[in-house]
């Protein structure tokens, strides 16, 4: 039997597993009404005739789903939103010709914006209105809010960027991959070349020149900062809202970083043969080299990684930590207050947390290592020997054939503790040292909680069927859940894809709902509190796109 956790104590009933009604739920949600999957045909699912190429975009988001297939005819080309065709194209515009890398949804999923190609001129398609043509186009890219839409577009020799429409200065060059929109998506800065040399425009105004930049310009959080570093002759300055800073031989490319609270920027510098961390103006120790600097969440510490000789360095808050053979990133708590990291010295692995050595084992399993999230508390998984455990606060638990990826999992309280495990070829659900019924496998990924921490589900597999467990209760069989169960707030309701043969169905509350031939985007809970999702259904061999809403799934957000 699993041993009930402490918020879950109701469900020592349902976790006697096989026994039938999940008479837990019943018990803290005796009054709650059966769902109701609502089904609203949008169109056909393939609008255009003779399709002989088919790439599937999908946008889910808590406005909703949508999907948009870019489809080929064997000539033209065309976008299809939500079940609706565009105009037909000689061809769509891709990012350095990779069609995976289309993303026309903002960030919202409320426009749609592409780039197209039509007798010998690109245009940019912003929610089925085309803009000015150019010879050619880099873009579009969309601010956060989903208000402004930016491009690079060439006409005449010469480039220039193009901001709601309307067309900005003329340059030799203009370079997307260094062009942004602050957070607030009140300001757009790019990176642009004439006669060789480069310049920061911020809203339109444009920097000093310079012989190059290292990298794309990086915003403050609140928006109020821009920082870019640039060359100019044999010397690299950090530029702070348009003012330069100390002349170095080397500015760390990609090392520029604000703090949460905005109101620091560090970077690494060289100066000489070594490297120095410069934070807030400062200088701290000289290195070899240095990685993966950054800010606590509450903005009160810093922590990097640094090389010195063959040995690896963690360094916090300027103080050097012990010299190991290796060590990985470090890794804040969620308030900001703890950091651990892996080490190894020689064959041996630890966790050092809060400059603790933890115990000595043959391996950590990577990405293992989790904070609680009240941040009191800390697990991961290590080898120790032939077997596998998890290590919570320091403890070593019981030792298991193995440990399954990704390693263990806190319930949002930071009360309980859940991890797969492996002995004699079955899988258990291993909750606050308690075991589950053997299991032929676990799917990976699949433990989750409800956000009150009252409920947990997971996706089990006995002989060759699987069925999502809630609450230690099995639901119906089928031969694949691809995606873990999704609860609402409260825990009172549960959706999760579930595929019998060539049937796909969502299942509410542990009951199949229609039955479609794909789920192509969600469910995902939405801000008004409906659940949504969007399926493929045949009927009469006529495939349709069907929009299925479930009104009251969760509350409405604020």
């Amino acid at each position: 039997m699993l041993t009930p956790p402490p918020r879950l104590w109701w469900s020592v009933l349902g976790i006697l597993f096989l026994l039938g009604t999940n008479l837990a739920a019943q018990e803290k949600n005796p009054s709650v009404a059966p769902l109701e999957q609502r089904k609203e045909v949008l169109g056909p699912f393939e609008p255009v005739p003779n399709v002989n190429f088919r790439l599937y975009l999908r946008k889910v988001t808590e406005n909703g789903c949508r999907i948009a297939l870019m489809v080929n005819d064997g000539s033209k080309w065309s976008m299809v939103l939500d079940g609706v065709p565009g105009p037909a194209f000689d061809g769509i515009a891709a990012p350095k010709g990779d069609f995976t890398k289309i993303n026309p949804f903002s960030p919202d999923g409320k426009r749609f914006v592409y780039g197209a190609l039509e007798n010998g001129h690109f245009i940019v398609m912003a929610d089925g209105k085309p803009g000015p043509e150019f010879d050619m186009i880099d873009g579009p890219i969309l601010s956060p809010d989903g208000q402004h839409i930016a491009y690079s577009a060439r006409k005449d020799g010469k480039w220039r960027m193009v901001l709601d429409g309307v067309e900005q200065a003329l340059w030799d060059n203009t370079y997307l991959d260094h062009a942004l929109f602050s957070p607030d998506s009140r300001r757009f800065v790019y990176a642009a070349e004439r006669a060789g040399r480069w310049q920061v425009v911020d809203n339109g105004v444009a920097g000093p020149p310079m012989d190059g930049l290292g990298g794309p310009p990086v915003f403050s959080p609140d928006s109020k900062h821009l920082a870019y570093n640039a060359n100019d002759g044999d010397h690299w300055n950090v530029w702070l809202d348009g003012k330069p800073g100390p002349n170095y031989s080397e500015i760390g490319t990609g090392s520029l970083s604000f703090s949460p609270d905005s109101r620091q920027l560090a970077y690494g510098a060289k100066i000489g043969t070594h490297w120095q961390m410069v934070v807030n103006g400062k200088l701290g120790p000289a290195f070899d080299g240095f990685w993966s600097f950054q800010f606590s969440p509450n903005s009160r510490h810093q922590v990097y990684r640094a090389k010195q000789g063959a040995k690896s360095i963690v360094v916090i808050d300027g103080v050097l930590g012990p010299d190991y053979d290796a060590t990985e990133d470090p890794q804040f708590s969620p308030n900001g207050e703890r950091v651990a990291y892996r080490a190894q010295q020689g064959q041996a692995q630890q966790m050092v947390v809060d400059g603790k050595p933890g115990p000595l084992l043959q391996g950590i399993g990577d990405g293992s290592f989790t904070f609680s999230p009240d941040s009191n508390h800390y697990a991961y998984a290590g080898v120790q020997g032939p077997n596998q455990l998890v290590i919570r606060d320091g403890r070593l638990g019981k030792a298991y054939d193995g440990v399954g990826k990704p390693g263990p999992v806190f319930s949002p309280d930071s009360l309980n503790l859940a991890y797969r495990a492996t002995h004699d070829k079955r899988w258990y659900l291993v909750m606050n040292e308690g075991e589950s019924r053997p299991l032929t496998l676990i799917e990976e990924r699949s433990i989750v909680f409800s956000a009150d921490s009252w409920h947990f589900a997971y996706t089990g597999q006995g002989g060759l069927k699987k069925y999502a467990v809630v609450d230690g209760v099995p639901g119906p069989a089928f031969d694949s859940i691809p995606h873990p169960v999704l609860f609402n707030p409260n825990g009172s309701h549960t959706a999760y894809e579930a595929h019998a043969g060539a049937v796909r169905q969502v299942v509410l509350d542990q009951v199949p709902g229609p039955e479609f031939a794909d789920i192509l985007a969600g469910p995902v809970v939405c801000r008004d509190g409906r659940l949504e999702y969007l399926a493929v259904e045949q009927t009469k061999g006529v495939e349709m796109l069907v929009r299925v809403t479930v009104p009251g799934f969760a509350p409405p957000k604020p």
